[in-house]
C-alpha cells in the first residue's frame, strides 16, 4: 500500500513537471502574419484570333480596309440579273490578332439555291424544281476566284484556282499564313463565266443563291 501510493505520488510529479514545461514553452513563443496576398494571371490573347472588314482599292493599288470587327453583318456583293459575261471583283482584310501565326482559308458558309420563279425554257431545258422556291442550279453556273494581294500594291501574292461557287461551298481555298498583329488583304475575282453549255444557263435562270464568306484561321 505504501508503495503504491509513492508510485501516485511520483506519477502526479511528472505530470505536473510536463504540464509546466508546456506552459514555459508556450510563453517563449509568438507569431505575426501578413494580410492574405494574392496572384493573378494575366489574360492572354487566343492562338487563334482573327477579326474581318471590307476594304476598297485606293491609289496605286493600295488596299484600303474598313472598321475590323468579329463577323461583317452586311454582304459585300449583292447583284441582280446576272448572266454571262458579267463579274465583279471585291477586297477583304483580314487581321490577326491572336497570339499565334495562322494559316488562313476561306469558304462559301451557309449556300442556299432558290428558284424562285419558272421562265423561258428553264423548264423546257430539264429543270424538274423550276419555281415555287424549290431548289435551284444558280450556284453550279457561278464562279469565283479568292486570292491575297500586297495590301500597299495590290498585286497578287497567292492566287486560288477558279472553282463553282458550289465547289467553294465543300472545298476551302487556302490563303497563306498571317503574323501576329499582321494583316492579310484578299482580293474576290466573282463572275458568271461565257461558254457554259445553253441547258445549264437556261437551268440557273431566275434563281438565287445566298452565302456568307467565312474566313477560318488555324494556328
Amino acid at each position: 500500500m505504501r508503495r503504491s501510493a509513492l508510485l501516485t505520488v511520483a506519477a502526479v510529479g511528472v505530470l505536473v513537471c510536463v504540464i509546466g514545461g508546456t506552459v514555459v514553452y508556450s510563453a517563449l513563443q509568438d507569431t505575426a502574419r501578413t494580410g492574405t496576398n494574392s496572384a493573378e494571371s494575366a489574360a492572354l490573347a487566343a492562338s487563334a484570333d482573327i477579326q474581318l472588314a471590307s476594304a476598297g482599292k485606293g491609289p496605286g493599288g493600295v488596299i484600303q480596309c474598313d472598321a475590323f470587327s468579329e463577323d461583317l453583318s452586311s454582304p459585300v456583293l449583292t447583284v441582280a440579273d446576272y448572266k454571262p459575261g458579267d463579274q465583279n471583283t471585291r477586297f477583304f482584310c483580314v487581321k490577326n490578332i491572336g497570339s499565334q501565326q495562322v494559316s488562313l482559308s476561306v469558304l462559301a458558309d451557309e449556300l442556299t439555291d432558290i428558284d424562285f420563279a419558272c421562265t423561258g425554257d428553264e423548264a423546257a431545258n430539264g429543270d424538274a424544281t423550276c419555281g415555287g422556291d424549290q431548289i435551284g442550279e444558280l450556284s453550279a453556273a457561278l464562279m469565283d476566284q479568292v486570292r491575297t494581294v500586297d495590301c500597299a500594291t495590290g498585286a497578287p501574292i497567292l492566287t486560288g484556282s477558279q472553282h463553282k461557287l458550289a465547289a467553294h461551298a465543300t472545298t476551302p481555298d487556302a490563303l497563306g499564313t498571317v503574323a501576329v498583329n499582321a494583316t492579310a488583304c484578299i482580293d474576290l475575282f466573282f463572275f458568271y463565266p461565257n461558254g457554259l453549255a445553253d441547258e445549264a444557263v437556261q437551268t440557273a435562270q431566275s434563281d438565287r443563291v445566298t452565302w456568307r464568306f467565312k474566313f477560318s484561321a488555324q494556328a
